[in-house]
């Protein structure tokens, strides 16, 4: 039974069932990511507001937006590189497995990461519903996604419910 497979009963197979301690632990591994993007939202999140008030605010704002979008490439791309290695050279051998997850559940949260940074004209309304109604959708996606390919396709499927979800946000 591979990685995205069920019983026929419906139940996720045993092996299945173990996988998702490896996708904890890919999880746990790709936030790393969210913390080395800490210290650039901390200096942009104040200054993001204000950017717009300003005259030349377009260009100012865009500067910013660049050098976050940097940050994060930049902190993604290290963590899929230096997070095989830390598992394959700091945990037990049987962790290893925990590596095929892990590129994905960066994706996962340089997508959120990249909702954040793209979020500026969504603040810069009187009233944050769309923030909010942007998030809404992107969660019922989702969700529904979730509903409808976890059970088929195992974790892969979930893993593509999220993706696709945050993709929603993004548009």
């Amino acid at each position: 039974i591979g990685i995205g497979a069920a019983c026929e009963d419906g139940e996720l197979a045993l092996r299945e069932r173990g996988y998702l301690a490896f996708l904890a632990l890919a999880t746990k591994l790709a936030a790393v990511t969210t913390v080395l993007m800490q210290p650039f939202m901390m200096w942009w999140k104040p200054r993001r507001l204000a950017a717009l008030d300003h005259g030349a605010a377009t260009e100012v704002a865009l500067r910013e937006w660049q050098l976050g979008f940097g940050v994060l490439l930049v902190s993604a791309l290290a963590v899929i590189l230096a997070g095989p290695l830390f598992i394959a050279h700091l945990l037990p051998i049987g962790y290893v497995d925990a590596a095929r997850y892990l590129p994905w559940m960066v994706v996962i949260v340089l997508l959120n990461e990249l909702c954040t940074l793209c979020s500026l004209g969504a603040y810069a309304r009187r009233t944050g519903v769309s923030v909010m109604a942007i998030n809404a959708a992107g969660a019922a996606v989702a969700l529904v996604l979730l509903l409808l390919l976890a059970r088929p396709f195992g974790i892969a499927g979930a893993l593509a419910a999220m993706i696709a979800g945050h993709g929603v946000r993004l548009t």
